[in-house]
């Protein structure tokens, strides 16, 4: 091997090109690792999301089938009371009931709110956009209680999605209003009473 001295490069230069290539070469090897890590933990979360599918393609058909049965059940066990139109002043009234009967069934009501706008549509309609979370057996019961108020004409457009708690439903309930330039029926006249 030949003398360092005799090629001419000082020493010192040779200690400083030494610590540059350790240095080099850590920064390859730790970056090396950080690459594989990083790979690890892209083969991880891609096998969870696999496996997320996987259960999903398995319940799906399970979760039809029980709201399909939900969904049977609730129209057989909802009453079918007459419509009766509320007056518009008592519309306040009627949103305070809505959230009551939620929450006596269980449920957490996020969002009631009239659209007058729908009105305009129809004088004798209101709209009623509303928005719960709960668990399923909840809402079922309250919709148990909403099929018996006299004045709710349709309850439509009911959606599902799951939540922080249980699902959150979102629909929209009509209530049957007496127009303003309406008068309320008159109750019948009595009849006079026959002579023996």
């Amino acid at each position: 091997m030949a003398d360092l001295k005799s090629i001419g490069i000082p020493q010192q230069s040779l200690v400083k090109i030494g610590i540059y290539l350790v240095v080099i070469l850590l920064v390859a090897y730790f970056g090396n690792m950080e690459s594989r890590n990083k790979v690890a933990r892209l083969d991880t979360e891609i096998a969870r999301t696999k496996n997320e599918i996987r259960k999903q393609e398995f319940l799906y058909p399970v979760y039809m089938k029980l709201k399909g049965d939900f969904d049977r059940k609730v129209l057989t066990e909802l009453e079918l009371v007459q419509t009766v139109p509320m007056k518009q002043d008592e519309v306040d009234k009627a949103t305070d009931m809505i959230n009551r009967m939620a929450t006596l069934s269980g449920l957490e009501t996020t969002n009631i709110q009239p659209d007058p706008a729908s009105l305009a549509e129809d004088p004798n309609q209101l709209l009623v956009n509303c928005e719960f979370s709960g668990e399923y057996a909840d809402f079922r019961e309250f919709l148990k209680r909403l099929g018996a108020v006299q004045y709710v004409k349709h309850i439509q457009q009911i959606v599902a999605q799951e939540a922080a708690r249980g699902l959150m439903y979102t629909m929209k309930v009509r209530l049957a209003v007496l127009s303003s330039n309406a008068t309320e029926p008159a109750p019948a006249a009595a009849q006079p009473a026959k002579k023996k």
